[in-house]
């Protein structure tokens, strides 16, 4: 089955922009005949794997020991012993990544693949979904020792249907 992971942050509320967004991707997802997969608590893990199941998708949730359950729309959660281990499996079990907006974690998620990105580690799309990653992408370019070829091997979408497409289109 083709997974797509999905990073974001848990302290993404239901209702606000950005949860409705992660519950419209997971739909989008599903319905296209992708497994989601995330990190299995809540905000916008909570939200892809409800979008993508309330439309009859698999959902995935890689969670950790010391935390607690997986969110009520996984069906398949997967006991990690370790963050890298964890994150491992997220970036090599899937055919592309999508980040939305979240905290320390996901930047670190998001950094780590992108890394991976650059040494040729892997090579399926890592997507950034939401408007707010341009303004850190422009700071980065500005203020940091990153190359354009590098800012250059990640993709930018503004909506759901963006990232779908450019899944497709990798």
């Amino acid at each position: 089955m083709r997974t797509v992971s999905v990073f974001g942050g848990a302290q993404a509320k239901p209702g606000s922009e950005c949860y409705r967004m992660a519950e419209q991707l997971g739909a989008l997802l599903a319905n296209a005949g992708y497994a989601v997969a995330c990190g299995g608590y809540s905000g916008i893990m909570e939200a892809v794997a409800r979008g993508a199941a309330s439309h009859g998708g698999h959902t995935i949730g890689y969670t950790l020991d010391p935390f607690g359950p997986a969110n009520t729309a996984i069906k398949e959660e997967v006991r990690c012993r370790t963050l890298h281990e964890r994150l491992d499996r997220l970036i090599r079990g899937s055919v592309a990544a999508i980040a939305l907006k979240g905290s320390i974690g996901t930047l670190a998620e998001v950094f780590i693949y992108w890394n991976l990105l650059q040494m040729r580690s892997v090579s399926s799309p890592l997507i950034l979904l939401g408007n707010e990653w341009q303004a850190l992408l422009r700071h980065i370019q500005a203020d940091f020792l990153v190359r354009p070829k590098d800012v250059g091997l990640l993709r930018l979408a503004l909506t759901p249907e963006e990232a779908l497409s450019l899944i497709r289109c990798s």
